[in-house]
């Protein structure tokens, strides 16, 4: 599933895993997804 949120509060886009910063409607910035950790079973 992919949930995509749009904000304009710099802490609520520090909670997560991809950020993708716009400037007049083009990519200004991407940061990289944080690799998922799957627990050992």
């Amino acid at each position: 599933m992919t949930l995509m949120l749009v904000t304009h509060d710099p802490s609520l886009a520090a909670r997560c895993s991809r950020q993708i910063a716009m400037r007049s409607g083009r990519i200004e910035d991407a940061a990289e997804p944080a690799p998922v950790r799957v627990p050992a079973e």
